[in-house]
């Protein structure tokens, strides 16, 4: 790509130049609202390994972190010398989230020029900038794609540079598309936006406690005091205990009108599944040019993959076939969708006996489990009725057939929100719980988990109890 690199004439500036140091260099301004750029981004394969992110955060000196989670994980880190603060959106996370794929471009905001750089899904370490000079953001830009060849590039209109696709407003990619990451404090510092307000806080905080230990020994004072001059003798009061109701004890079998359900259940734990799920996936979720992620599927046996054809054809697709495991099988339908599915690593099978829970209780049991990771939907199926086996005729000696064990019902459970299954899996091994299957929808970036919940029969416990 050529591009004029010759600075701008003033005519150009628009209403967004100001000085160079009228702001900070890590706060982007955009209609009344601030977020966090000029952070250094890092791939990481594994989210969860805080010795790594210590060893980072150490490395670079940074004060904030935060996590990108998608196709391709990254961590961010940021400075209180720019400006940044704990809980900041950071941009370009939502940006590098709303257009996949190898881009640049450099964005208008309120106070400065946003530059950010994309490298298949990835933000390039060097590639979250905010300049306050608009001479300074035309000749970094022309610079930047001068050195390698873009397939997509877009600056502000008003430049007129050749080979760009046109000007992309912020608010497109932080307001309408965004799903934003957070920063996180790393040290104390961060957590009270400095080192100032550290000491203030902490000055202030000592003082409290003085205040409130002097109060509390002058109130000890004036009581031991007025007892003294009553000649009464202080005494412990004790307040009368409540009566503590005993539960009665568990009726015999025979006077409860019910029976306690018991099942075997033969197979692998949701949690490994769910942890094969995200191993499988990982593999095979990546760009393919002229292809668009959609979505993504997985169950006990296989992961599953769907990209939607834009500009692509089964050529580029045979290109990177080599990019894909051996066990990856590649199917392409007629309605211009392309699927990849890998089968998963062997997982252990565990033979797991339980009690099955009443509906109530394992409506609590999920409801305290998920609470708190999305949108919950829960459903009573009762089995179908079992055919009544056939009367032998009389002097028979034919023995009546047996009649498979009738199995008990299920709650089936339906989990929408945004955690991935690495940081949900454990919250799966429930009693007489079966995982079947995990969606991911790429561009809402919204997981939806269905399974399977073994309750009591509502019949059995709503028998009436046998005569005395």
């Amino acid at each position: 790509m050529e591009l004029r690199a010759t600075p701008l004439e003033p005519s150009r500036s628009p209403s967004h130049s100001i000085q160079e140091d009228s702001a900070p260099g890590g706060v982007l301004f955009l209609n009344k609202k601030r977020y966090a750029v000029g952070l250094i981004w890092l791939v990481t394969d594994d989210e969860r390994n805080a010795d790594l992110l210590g060893q980072r955060l150490k490395k670079l000196g940074a004060d904030f972190h935060c996590l990108r989670e998608g196709s391709t994980n990254q961590q961010g880190f940021g400075f209180l010398r720019l400006g940044h603060r704990m809980g900041m959106a950071c941009a370009a996370s939502a940006a590098a989230d709303a257009m996949i794929g190898e881009w640049h471009g450099i964005f208008a905001a309120d106070k400065g020029w946003w530059y950010l750089a994309v490298h298949g899904d990835a933000i390039a370490p060097d590639g979250d900038v905010l300049f306050h000079s608009e001479e300074e953001a035309y000749n970094a830009f022309v610079q930047k794609s001068e050195a390698y060849k873009w397939p997509r590039s877009y600056a502000p209109a008003s430049w007129n540079l050749p080979d760009t696709h046109g000007e992309i407003l912020l608010e497109k990619l932080l307001e309408n598309d965004g799903v934003f990451s957070y920063l996180r404090a790393a040290n104390l510092n961060a957590f009270f936006g400095g080192a100032r307000r550290k000491k203030i806080f902490l000055s202030g905080a000592a003082f409290f406690v003085m205040v409130l230990m002097g109060l509390m020994a002058l109130i000890a004072a004036i009581s031991g005091q007025a007892s003294t001059s009553k000649g009464q003798e202080s005494f412990p009061v004790a307040l009368d205990a409540p009566d503590i109701i005993k539960p009665p004890p568990p009726l015999p079998e025979k006077d409860r009108g019910l029976k306690a359900t018991f099942v075997t259940v033969n197979g692998p734990l949701p949690s490994a599944v769910l942890a094969a799920c995200a191993r499988s996936l990982d593999v095979i979720v990546r760009p393919i040019p002229g292809w668009e992620l959609s979505e993504a599927a997985c169950d006990a046996a296989q992961g599953i993959v769907q990209w939607k054809r834009t500009t692509g054809s089964l050529a580029s697709v045979e290109a990177i076939r080599a990019n894909f495991p051996e066990s990856a099988r590649l199917t392409y339908g007629g309605s211009g969708a392309l699927l990849v599915a890998i089968p998963h690593t062997k997982l252990d099978l565990l033979t797991q006996n339980f009690m099955v829970l009443p509906k109530e209780d394992a409506i609590l049991l999920v409801e305290r489990a998920f609470s708190s990771y999305g949108q919950i939907q829960l459903r009573y199926v009762a089995p179908k009725p079992s055919r009544t086996p056939p009367r032998p005729t009389r002097g028979a000696k034919t023995p009546l057939p047996k009649m498979p064990p009738e199995k008990p019902p299920v709650l089936t459970l339906t989990l929408s929100g945004t955690t991935p299954p690495a940081r949900i899996e454990s919250a799966f091994d429930l009693p007489g719980l079966t995982l079947q299957n995990v969606k991911w929808n790429i561009k809402s970036r919204v997981w939806t988990y269905q399974a399977e919940i073994l309750v009591e029969s509502e019949t059995l416990n709503n028998a009436a109890p046998p005569p005395r």
